[in-house]
C-alpha cells in the first residue's frame, strides 16, 4: 500500500468551475494546467478525461499516468493550491519521464 501525500482531490463540479473561472492557465504541447490559489489545509488536485480523449480503456491509462506522475516526489513544496489538470490525447504516446518533467514544469512555473 502507498503512502499517502499531504494532497487532495477536487470533488465537486462547484469545485472544478471555480478553478476554471478564478484560476490562472497554462498550456504545454500535454496538457492543460489551471491553478488557483486556496485557503484550504492542503494542494488539491482534479482531473479531467472527457471522452474525446479515446475509449475508456485509453482514458483510464491517461489518468493513472497522471496519477503516478502527481504521485512521485515534486521536490521543495510550494503555496497550498488547487489545480485542475486537462491532458491531451499525445500523453497516451508520449515517454513518461518527458511527460513527468512537463507536468511539474508547468505546475512550478504558475506557482
Amino acid at each position: 500500500m502507498r503512502a499517502r501525500t499531504a494532497t487532495g482531490r477536487l470533488r465537486t463540479p462547484a469545485e472544478f468551475r471555480a478553478v476554471y473561472a478564478g484560476g490562472q492557465r497554462r498550456t504545454s504541447r500535454s496538457f492543460v494546467v489551471f491553478i488557483l490559489p486556496s485557503d484550504g489545509p492542503v494542494t488539491r488536485f482534479g482531473l479531467t478525461t472527457p471522452k474525446k480523449l479515446g475509449k475508456a480503456h485509453e482514458r483510464n491509462r491517461i489518468r493513472r499516468r497522471v496519477r503516478e506522475i502527481l504521485g512521485r516526489d515534486s521536490g521543495a513544496p510550494g503555496p497550498v493550491v488547487d489545480i485542475v489538470i486537462n491532458p491531451r490525447r499525445s500523453v497516451l504516446t508520449r515517454d513518461f519521464e518527458e511527460l513527468g518533467a512537463e507536468l511539474w514544469g508547468l505546475l512550478r512555473a504558475a506557482m
